[in-house]
């Protein structure tokens, strides 16, 4: 990204990047403990436990209602749950169609 590196980022935000890419660095090389919180709404994400079946000491799962916007944002507010059979009754067929084969196509 031209804006993080050369002659026209900010020298407070190079010294940010900076500081993150040598933190992370250490995360890498195993000489700086983290926390990795993965916030999962949808409960879809797997992580590997070496402890199982047993507990794993170092692995905390919450469970948690989601938010409004939590379900807004994976288009769970924009299901229609009830009285969709009622809909797709409206829109059958009449029987008024004619299906095409082979020996009625002109």
């Amino acid at each position: 990204n031209p804006f993080m590196r050369g002659d026209s980022v900010m020298p407070h935000i190079r010294q940010k990047m900076e500081d993150f890419k040598l933190d992370l660095e250490e995360i890498c090389s195993g000489n700086k403990e983290f926390t990795f919180i993965l916030d999962d709404p949808t409960s879809s994400s797997y992580i590997q436990s070496f402890y199982a079946p047993d507990p794993d000491p170092q692995l905390r799962i919450e469970t948690y209602e989601r938010t409004h916007e939590q379900n807004d944002n994976i288009g769970l507010l924009d299901m229609k749950t009830e009285g969709y059979e009622e809909e797709a009754k409206k829109e059958e067929p009449t029987g008024n169609s004619e299906v095409k084969t082979e020996e009625n196509i002109e």
